[in-house]
């Protein structure tokens, strides 16, 4: 299983988000992948579709979401 290295402030800012309430299938499988666990175990424990992680994975859709939130945050500030 291919590894995703995630920069510590998309870590922090990914942890942040699930500890909040927003519960985001993405930002929960990208932390797990980047902490070694494989497609089928993060499958398990989030009860999802293993097809579903490999997407998630794949499309790099949660880290382009951390990036626009990450710059919607520095334009309002």
């Amino acid at each position: 299983m291919k590894r995703i290295e995630l920069a510590e402030e998309e870590v922090k800012y990914l942890g942040e988000f699930t500890k909040k309430g927003q519960k985001s299938a993405r930002a929960h499988v990208l932390l797990l992948v980047h902490k070694g666990k494989k497609e089928t175990t993060i499958a398990e424990i989030l009860n999802i579709s293993r097809a579903t992680v490999s997407n998630i994975k794949k499309s790099g859709t949660a880290r382009q979401t951390y990036s626009q939130q990450s710059n919607s945050r520095q334009e309002n500030a």
